[in-house]
């Protein structure tokens, strides 16, 4: 949306699926180390078996920054679960950063061991981009008002590894083409990233949903 002055972004992970060690230790790290200080929400998820409604935990998605310098908006991003049981989990995990013990090797190993070892739900991820015509006001969850425009897009799909490896490929093919330019570039500025969305969901990879 043009003009965005405030963006959300939501990824909900499906918990049934296996993920390596390497990101679920990632994952801890980054909940234990502190999050953006944005509050939690509710967030409603599309799919094909209809809309579910799940609690968003700030977390320090890398994407946030860069869709912030592309768009000159204040971006936060957030992190859910598919499983309602997982997502407490997940919550849990993360007020441990409050406690005298958040930096202990021995707590963080222990909690990559169990999250390693749980697998809920589904494997159904979805991500969600919310943007604003305003900014988020000190103390609110989004921005209200009178005149501020709201637009909303998701995608979902099965096997979030699945997608990654599907983008990776993407990219990869640029890369063998040369026609990605020297130096530092990022996945919303490479050569046909305006057709990725529509291309993957036509190869099956996931679906589009504009929410409003």
């Amino acid at each position: 949306m043009g003009g965005a002055a405030h963006v959300a972004i939501t990824v909900a992970l499906g918990a049934a699926e296996r993920h390596g060690p390497a990101a679920v230790r990632w994952t801890v790290d980054s909940l234990l180390d502190g999050a953006p200080t944005a509050p939690a929400v509710t967030v409603h998820l599309p799919g094909p078996e209809g809309v579910r409604a799940r609690r968003a935990s700030p977390f320090p998605f890398g994407d946030a920054p860069v869709v912030a310098a592309a768009l000159g908006a204040e971006v936060t991003s957030r992190l859910t679960l598919d499983s309602a049981p997982a997502t407490l989990a997940l919550r849990a995990v993360g007020l441990l950063r409050h406690t005298p013990w958040r930096d202990a090797e021995p707590l963080r190993a222990a909690l990559s061991r169990a999250l390693t070892g749980v697998h809920l739900g589904s494997d159904r991820f979805t991500v969600r981009a919310d943007a604003w015509s305003a900014p988020r006001p000190a103390g609110s969850t989004f921005p209200v008002g009178a005149g501020v425009r709201h637009a909303a897009f998701a995608v979902t799909g099965r096997q979030q590894s699945r997608a990654t490896a599907a983008v990776a490929a993407r990219v990869a093919l640029e890369l063998a083409r040369g026609t990605v330019p020297a130096g530092v570039v990022h996945l919303p500025h490479l050569p046909g990233a305006a057709s990725l969305l529509d291309d993957l969901a036509a190869e099956g990879v996931w679906s589009r949903f504009h929410l409003n």
